[in-house]
């Protein structure tokens, strides 16, 4: 750790197995990472195990805690940020109504920042990630659901709940599939892992001819990955499952475009393993429905940040809201 480094930025990403615990100087250089596991009892718990560790990593290097100038928090869930409390949160229910930045802040003797986990991810990308050249982007995050951020003139946006982008579920089919939101036909019905690999699973228990049907009869279910690569070999039906993926994708990214005119998509989650091979065809399918009365210009990417992006983006987040003029 470079001790010459004075002022410390702290990025937390609180997860419901694991918390996530960085170390970064104003430049935004990781200087230590740590993680903890997270309790199901009660926060305090877990988060004082949090500030242990971070008082451990601080002293490691020489400093003390005084030298926490700012901390950040990302956390799924419904929150309200400018209290720090967590409203509710599926994977957190022990930290409903908790007052987390309140109760951090207090700990470390420094301001500190309660975000959308998406958001966060969005930031660090804009910051020092896959748009770090651009003052417009949109993040995308494809994994059990999807969620999103967007960032316009270089401010993250909110909605008037104060919460982050819904953008899973706009509605791309509206006499569609339900979705957990009440809505019917929304993105993240048809295009998250989660859906994909259902769509998948309801065709095979119905006979689909596929080389994903030996798995399916050992294991009962196949996941989201071996869709994608029994595409990728040449299966007929997985071919045809993953182009729907790319095609409510790629109407999805028309919606954006149409109300955040963003100059780059940034793709993370684990869905982003499908490759190339899919940002391909979304793009195919973007261009193929986007309007043609204007120049569209606009890049489509993957996350370069992967599994830091939450502990990268609260600890640039804190240091952006506090520490820069």
């Amino acid at each position: 750790m470079d001790t010459d480094t004075k002022d410390l930025f702290i990025g937390i990403d609180l997860g419901g197995t694991f918390v996530k615990i960085g170390c970064f100087n104003e430049s935004m250089e990781m200087l230590s990472k740590i993680s903890v596991p997270t309790d199901d009892q009660h926060p305090k718990v877990t988060l004082n195990s949090v500030v242990n560790a971070l008082a451990s990593l601080v002293r490691q290097a020489g400093l003390q805690l005084e030298n926490i100038k700012a901390a950040g928090i990302g956390c799924p869930g419904v929150l309200d940020t400018k209290k720090g409390v967590i409203i509710t949160s599926p994977n957190l229910p022990m930290y409903k109504g908790f007052a987390i930045s309140r109760f951090v802040s207090e700990k470390i003797h420094a301001p500190c920042v309660l975000e959308n986990d998406a958001n966060v991810a969005g930031w660090g990308e804009y910051v020092l990630g896959a748009a770090e050249d651009v003052d417009d982007m949109v993040l995308l995050t494809l994994g059990t659901g999807i969620g999103g951020a967007v960032i316009t003139d270089g401010k993250l946006i909110h909605s008037a709940g104060n919460s982050a982008a819904e953008l899973g579920h706009i509605i791309i089919f509206p006499e569609g599939r339900e979705c957990g939101c009440t809505q019917r036909g929304c993105a993240e019905t048809y295009a998250s892992a989660t859906a994909t690999a259902k769509r998948a699973n309801e065709m095979l228990e119905e006979g689909a001819v596929s080389s994903l049907q030996n798995i399916f009869i050992e294991r009962g279910e196949v996941s989201c990955k071996e869709v994608y690569e029994h595409a990728a070999q040449g299966d007929k039906f997985a071919y045809e499952i993953t182009e729907l993926t790319a095609k409510v994708i790629g109407l999805l990214c028309v919606d954006i475009f149409s109300y955040s005119n963003p100059d780059k998509i940034v793709f993370s989650g684990g869905m982003i393993a499908a490759g190339q091979t899919l940002l391909d065809r979304i793009s195919f399918y973007f261009n193929k429905f986007i309007r043609k009365d204007i120049n569209v210009k606009i890049e489509f990417c993957f996350a370069n940040l992967r599994e830091d992006s939450g502990i990268i983006g609260s600890a640039a987040l804190a240091r952006d809201t506090f520490c820069l003029v």
